[in-house]
């Protein structure tokens, strides 16, 4: 993790934050910045929140940064000046933090990380929040009843001018239409790399999976290694297994990985899955789902709704675990599709295990697609379990009910909430 902390500092990068960066801001008298602000306190008067969401817009309609809450300045100078315990910061008002930066500001902010740092003996408290940059700024809050668009001056928040916001709109749209063609094009030279594989094969559907960051990591701050690789697959299998079955299961895949083209790569030795992991961030999986199969209709090409089910949620997994262990600061972008050869009709099927026995059946009536739509959505690796369990659950939804099914098996909403 490389924050604009460690660059004012000038230390290396850190696998987290440490309060002892906040005792080293306070000792060399570190100033704010455009994306480094100093809070002495959280505060429960009227309008601290709407305050809250204004310093959190600010951030995100710059190049992100970091509000923490904890250390008080010196005014003329807007130097760190002393620790402040914040005292206990409780889940409750982590929502309504989360809440203020969700509800208050349009475009909605839900990708912050709050973290809770506290000195060695535990007696002073601290709360830092990463703003990450944003694709979607110019970022507006509601003030004197119209709506203004705050922005970070060197150590200030002023409010965007009219021009300054048609920039900001110009920009935003073409962001989006550069990430969008980004993640298209990657999706689209992984398809017919999966085709170009599979030729020799017999017919098969695939899961094809692509994600790209929205905030890459730069090629500055170096590759990811081949142990991280395989940390990241590992990890995205293993919480795979847990939004499916609950648990852990006895895990025993093994992930060697090689290199190419900026990011190491993994196809396992029966060829029905293949996975990457980009140097940048960004993410492939593919699974085979489907097959041709004989059924009282025919010789059809045939989707299983679990294999789907369990292959989206490795995918999102993967995803997800590869936002944590590369510390990136903001989501992925994911686009998911079936894939398959020959060019002809497929159809949708689930398991069925009644009467001891295990066979297929078909949807009906039948739902021949000929083309499937993707779905096009974002990951946050900053998400909970039962959060990333939803993201799974919603992207197989959007694909299988393409043929017909409109329910889930492994992935329907947990009767406890997920805890």
């Amino acid at each position: 993790m490389f924050t604009p902390l460690h660059r004012e500092l000038g230390v290396e990068p850190t696998p987290t934050l440490g309060y002892e960066l906040l005792e080293q801001a306070v000792e060399r008298g570190v100033l704010e910045q455009e994306d480094l602000d100093w809070k002495a306190a959280l505060s429960d008067h009227e309008g601290w929140l709407d305050e809250f969401a204004k310093d959190v817009a600010a951030m995100a309609n710059g190049a992100g940064g970091l509000i923490v809450y904890g250390v008080s300045e010196v005014k003329r100078t807007s130097a760190a000046k002393d620790l402040i315990d914040v005292g206990e910061v409780d889940q409750a008002r982590e929502r309504a933090l989360r809440q203020a930066a969700y509800s208050a500001v349009r475009p909605a902010i839900t990708h912050l990380s709050i973290e809770r740092l506290a000195s060695l003996d535990g007696t002073t408290r601290a709360l830092v929040v990463r703003v990450p940059s944003s694709l979607d700024a110019p970022h507006l809050v509601f003030r004197n009843q119209v709506f203004g668009a705050p922005m970070r001056v060197g150590r200030h928040t002023e409010w965007m001018q009219e021009w300054q916001i048609e920039r900001a709109y110009r920009a935003r749209f073409r962001g989006q239409e550069e990430r969008t063609a980004r993640l298209n094009a990657m999706w689209t030279d992984e398809a017919e790399a999966l085709r170009l594989r599979q030729q020799v094969q017999d017919a098969q559907i695939w899961l094809l999976v692509a994600a790209t960051p929205v905030d890459p990591t730069p090629i500055s701050v170096g590759q990811a290694t081949a142990e991280q690789a395989s940390s990241i697959l590992r990890g995205g299998w293993l919480l795979a297994e847990r939004a499916v079955s609950g648990r852990n299961g006895n895990f025993m895949h093994n992930f060697d990985v090689r290199p190419g083209g900026r990011r190491w790569t993994v196809v396992n030795g029966d060829d029905d899955t293949f996975a990457a992991v980009g140097h940048d961030g960004s993410v492939t999986y593919a699974e085979i789902v489907g097959r041709r199969g004989d059924f009282d209709e025919g010789s059809l090409l045939a989707v299983v709704r679990e294999e789907l089910e369990r292959a989206v949620a490795k995918a999102v997994g993967i995803v997800a675990t590869a936002s944590r262990e590369l510390h990136l600061q903001g989501p992925h972008r994911v686009r998911a599709s079936l894939v398959w050869w020959p060019d002809s009709a497929i159809v949708f099927a689930r398991e069925d295990n009644m009467l001891g026995s295990s066979r297929l059946r078909l949807v009906q009536p039948l739902m021949p697609v000929f083309r499937l739509l993707p779905e096009t959505t974002e990951v946050d690796g900053t998400a909970t379990e039962e959060e990333l369990r939803s993201h799974m659950r919603e992207i197989t939804v959007a694909l299988a009910s393409q043929g017909g099914l409109d329910k889930v098996r492994f992935l329907s909403p947990r009767p406890d909430g997920g805890r």
